[in-house]
């Protein structure tokens, strides 16, 4: 009989696109926070210190950024809304 459970061993090896071109575990992914929630003062002040340190890329292939995919080491400005990467992470999920 198995001792690791199975839906979380999937949880552990599944992964969402940010953009086109990356793919991050679900596992690092803390929060994702929308275009509308980007522009408030808290948002900008946390974005901009992560860009500061080298924390922050930009994925968005030179469109404007849909949503900011924060993760534990890195934050992802992605093309992609927030509402289609939190609908990516519930099938990666199921």
């Amino acid at each position: 009989m198995p001792t690791v459970d199975a839906a979380a061993s999937r949880a552990s090896a599944a992964f969402l696109a940010v953009s086109p071109n990356v793919v991050v575990r679900l596992t690092e992914v803390v929060a994702i926070v929308d275009h509308q929630a980007m522009a408030a003062a808290a948002t900008r002040e946390f974005l901009g210190f992560s860009r500061r340190r080298g924390q922050s890329i930009d994925v968005s292939a030179g469109q404007p950024a849909k949503s900011a995919v924060i993760c534990r080491e890195r934050v992802f400005l992605s093309p992609f809304s927030s509402a289609t990467l939190r609908r990516r992470m519930a099938v990666s999920r199921a």
